[in-house]
């Protein structure tokens, strides 16, 4: 087996953070309440942690290393023997939301995408990350059969549909560019991937652009919707999730950390031991075992957490994306945003335990 999204703080925080936390998937039934009634009386725990992850299915659907901690109960074991209650919280407002309720302290940890990450932070949202997981989502363009697409170029003048600030808009400019269009050549739909694909199939747009997924795969090898560009064949054309936490919750709790990739790494070794548990989860969550081998060909949708130079140059790509596109008029040091000191003390614990 081969080893293994310009945010604007002030016009969402007080309305998108409390839908995203009270009213999205049940999320409100997953942590986010008084912490002094979260934890039992009586008990040795004593703190707190509220993980959010990006859960546009409402469907408290989590994949890769994450999810395979989760299940496998190693979040919760990791946590209990430093004295944390852990809160695994599913955020249908994907990084967005992540964002805010970073800002607002109602989440110490976020697993997102790269974009949000990146833009969260140059606008002064205070996180450090303590893992990368790789560069490993890709984007497809699938085209509606009766729109007389089959290039890249035939998005000119027609509705092409994908969500704004994500990593899905960054590769759908290097789309377009590569054939000597901008943005302003197309009718542009800001919409969230699983909206697109639903006015996809109701064929009310053009295109959408969205990461492969169980839908894009049944509209294309299904329903005959064209797929004009999947982006894995294109070198430096790819994307990765981050994990991040609140620095100043960071500098209370470090232990907190270093518990938290106890448990990815432990998960980790649990993917390599077992070669199709990826794929199982992916089938778990529903989806067909077609759609994993589609969506993720070289099966590495886990991740690897290390600062490799891929990744950084990716943030610092991302970064300028936004700046360029007005998604972002901040700024900040990439190399000095990560810390992967405590990936080191989880390597060594976890080694020592043995």
């Amino acid at each position: 087996m081969k080893k293994l999204k310009k945010t604007v703080l002030a016009a969402l925080v007080g309305t998108f953070v409390l839908s995203a936390l009270t009213g999205c998937g049940g999320t409100a039934d997953n942590g986010l309440v008084d912490k002094e009634e979260n934890i039992e009386a009586g008990s040795d725990v004593t703190r707190e942690v509220n993980i959010g992850f990006v859960d546009t299915s409402g469907s408290n659907i989590l994949l890769g290393s994450e999810g395979i901690a989760r299940d496998n109960g190693y979040f919760e074991e990791e946590f209990e023997k430093i004295g944390v209650k852990v809160n695994l919280v599913p955020m249908s407002g994907a990084g967005p939301a992540i964002n805010e309720a970073l800002a607002s302290g109602s989440l110490d940890i976020g697993i997102l995408g790269d974009v949000p990450a990146v833009n969260g932070k140059a606008n002064g949202i205070d996180t450090t990350v303590i893992a990368f997981n790789g560069l490993n989502n890709f984007i497809v363009i699938s085209a509606n059969p009766d729109s007389g697409i089959d290039s890249v170029k035939d998005l000119k003048g027609k509705k092409v549909a994908t969500q704004k600030g994500a990593f899905m808009h960054r590769l759908l400019l290097y789309a377009l560019e590569e054939e000597g269009l901008t943005i302003d050549d197309i009718e542009f739909v800001p919409m969230t991937a699983q909206d697109a694909l639903a006015a996809l199939e109701t064929k009310s747009i053009d295109a959408a652009v969205v990461q492969p997924n169980d839908v894009s795969y049944r509209l294309a090898k299904e329903n005959g919707f064209k797929e004009i560009l999947f982006s894995n064949d294109h070198e430096g054309w790819a994307a990765g999730s981050i994990t991040e936490i609140r620095t100043e919750y960071l500098n209370a709790n470090q232990d907190v950390a270093v518990a938290y990739l106890k448990a990815i790494l432990r998960a980790n070794e649990y993917i390599e031991a077992n070669e199709d548990a990826l794929k199982e989860q992916w089938i778990a969550a529903g989806y067909s075992a077609e759609s994993y081998d589609y969506a993720y060909p070289l099966h590495d949708n886990y991740s690897k957490i290390e600062a490799t130079d891929d990744v950084i140059a990716n943030a610092k790509k991302t970064l300028s994306f936004l700046q360029e596109n007005d998604l972002s008029d901040g700024d900040f040091d990439v190399d000095s945003w990560y810390d992967l000191s405590y990936y080191g003390k989880a390597k060594t614990e976890l080694e020592e335990g043995k």
